[in-house]
C-alpha cells in the first residue's frame, strides 16, 4: 500500500508479481486502490499505478466509512484528477432509483 501511495509503480507490479493481495487493508479500511486514487500530501494521484492494480483485480467498490469508493476518494481531493479516474469508473447499477444509494 505505501509503494501504491507513493506512485511507485515498479515496485507496485514487483509486489503483485509476488503474490501481494491486491485488495488487502490498511487499519483504516483503505486498500492500496484508494492509497493510489489519492495521495493528501501531494494533492494527486497516480494513474499508471491505479491502472495496473485495477488490472490485477483490485475492487473498485470497495468501501470504506460512509460507503466512500476510491473515485469518490479521487473525487474528493482533485477533480482534474477525478475526471480521468471516471474513465475506469463502473456504470450505474440499473434501477435504482434517483438519490437512493445501491447497496
Amino acid at each position: 500500500m505505501a509503494a501504491a501511495g507513493r506512485g511507485d509503480l515498479a515496485e507496485v507490479r514487483r509486489l503483485l508479481a509476488e503474490g501481494a493481495d491486491v485488495n488487502a487493508a490498511d487499519a483504516m479500511g483503505f486498500t492500496a486502490l484508494f492509497h493510489a486514487c489519492y495521495n493528501g500530501d501531494e494533492d494527486r494521484g497516480y494513474p499508471e499505478v491505479v491502472r495496473a492494480l485495477l488490472e490485477a483485480g483490485a475492487d473498485r467498490e470497495a468501501r470504506i466509512g460512509y460507503g466512500v469508493r476510491p473515485l469518490m476518494y479521487a473525487a474528493a481531493g482533485r477533480r482534474a484528477w477525478s475526471r480521468r479516474c471516471s474513465a475506469r469508473a463502473p456504470t450505474p447499477r440499473r434501477g435504482t432509483r434517483a438519490g437512493a444509494l445501491p447497496s
